[in-house]
């Protein structure tokens, strides 16, 4: 899996966090690359300009974030999370979430996704 970084520079306005979690929104070219379409952020309200964007909602820019900047695919959002403390635990939490929860997954690609994200690729 590869991910190529965004192509333009931002600057989010963001409050201290004590979670060290950080999140880049990924736009899907092909089976195995990633455009990033954003920094790294850690500000999860991001996400709010995100799915109002999806579902065809034209944002202005909020704190630095630009929701008009992003290129979204059909089937969805790609995010990578980063600065995961207990990485097997938060694996095994997600794939038991997803395929309990979300069984239109492809459970193919989000294994390969985790491999890849924990992989340090």
């Amino acid at each position: 899996m590869q991910i190529l970084p965004c192509s333009k520079s931002y600057n989010y306005t963001e409050s201290p966090q004590s979670n060290p979690l950080r999140w880049t929104i990924l736009y899907r070219i092909d089976e195995e690359t990633f455009q990033a379409q954003t920094i790294e952020f850690k500000c999860k309200d991001y996400f709010n300009e995100c799915v109002a964007l999806y579902h065809g909602d034209v944002l202005p820019e909020i704190y630095g974030f630009v929701p008009a900047d992003l290129k979204l695919n059909d089937e969805g959002v790609y995010v990578q999370l980063k600065n995961i403390a207990d990485k097997a635990a938060f694996r095994t939490k997600v794939e038991a979430k997803v395929k309990t929860q979300c069984p239109n997954v492809n459970m193919d690609l989000m294994k390969a996704t985790l491999d890849g994200a924990f992989s340090g690729k």
